[in-house]
């Protein structure tokens, strides 16, 4: 789940989904090339060449993705936009107070390098984000809210009191 939180408004609760991302999290191989005729080889060469090379490819890579796995690219396109309207939103409210982007350091967040995805667009527009332990409820009083959230959203689904039929609701 993600949201935005700030002095003068809030934004809307999102549940993000590893169906909603395009998860190419584990590169798949490259094959080689199927071999070509040579100058002076003759077509049953060939047929035993192409048969070794069928014979020695490697197998599918199967993905198993467990748990959501959120990306750089996908965080940059659809949650960071979202953030950096609502600081621009609040710094036109209040030029004078510092604006800063909490986020736990999550990989997708783009804090394990510089000048990747995220980060880049981060600076562009002048966004300055604090250091946070990730998960920390001694540090982040709102993990705790997100843990109350969590344990009632399981209730409703583990304990039959499903409330809502949609995502959305």
């Amino acid at each position: 789940m993600y949201a935005y939180i700030n002095w003068y408004n809030k934004g809307p609760l999102h549940i993000y989904s590893d169906h909603d991302a395009d998860n190419n999290l584990l590169p798949k191989p490259k094959y080689p090339g199927k071999p070509r005729q040579r100058k002076n080889e003759t077509g049953e060469q060939l047929q035993a060449r192409i048969t070794e090379w069928d014979a020695n490819r490697p197998p599918e890579v199967e993905q198993e993705i467990k748990g959501a796995h959120m990306t750089q690219k996908y965080y940059t396109k659809h949650l960071l936009p979202t953030y950096i309207d609502a600081i621009h939103r609040a710094r036109m409210r209040d030029p004078l107070s510092t604006w800063l982007l909490q986020e736990d350091h999550d990989p997708s967040h783009g804090t394990k390098s510089l000048w990747n995805v995220a980060f880049t667009a981060k600076v562009h527009n002048w966004v300055d984000t604090t250091f946070h332990p990730p998960q920390s409820p001694d540090l982040n009083p709102q993990e705790g809210l997100w843990n109350i959230l969590l344990q009632r959203v399981e209730q409703r689904v583990l304990h039959g009191k499903l409330l809502f039929s949609n995502k959305e609701e």
